[in-house]
């Protein structure tokens, strides 16, 4: 498996892995114009495997800060998942931020059941429960903050 930035001809496969486990497909491309387009404020890495997309991170600079990023989305193909998938895109963002000025990277997600491995997952990677907003994503489902401080 490698990591590498995501090119437009990864697209298709990056947008049936979004449709499959986070958010409607349809939706990508308009989301990673900016990153296609040359833009260093955001960056979309994928992990692959004979170049076939297996998952992918979409991370942007935090508005408003000058060393902090975060995580948008981390998703990893269904048949991929438990291979080390996310693991590896976690430490390839957590390397291209670095090189591009971040202090810390903040993650958020769902204290949802759905999302139990995705908040271990960040537990083991390092990542410090920094907070929860109650019934952020519904009445049931609040949002889990994580961060990391990646350099002093």
């Amino acid at each position: 498996m490698k990591t590498r930035e995501m090119t437009a001809s990864d697209l298709p496969a990056v947008a049936a892995i979004a449709q499959e486990t986070l958010f409607p497909g349809d939706m990508l491309p308009e989301m990673a114009a900016a990153f296609l387009g040359g833009d260093n404020g955001s960056v979309w890495l994928v992990a692959t495997d004979d170049d076939t997309p297996l998952g992918f991170a979409f991370t942007e600079r935090e508005a408003l800060t000058q060393t902090a990023w975060n995580m948008r989305a981390l998703a990893t193909a269904p048949d991929a998942q438990r291979r080390g998938v996310a693991r590896a895109l976690i430490g390839a963002t957590e390397d291209w931020v670095v090189r591009h000025g971040a202090r810390v990277l903040v993650v958020d997600t769902s204290s949802g059941d759905d999302f139990a491995p995705a908040r271990a997952c960040y537990d083991t990677a390092g990542y410090v429960r920094s907070g929860e907003i109650p019934q952020f994503w519904s009445q049931d489902e609040a949002k889990v903050i994580f961060s990391k401080l990646l350099q002093g």
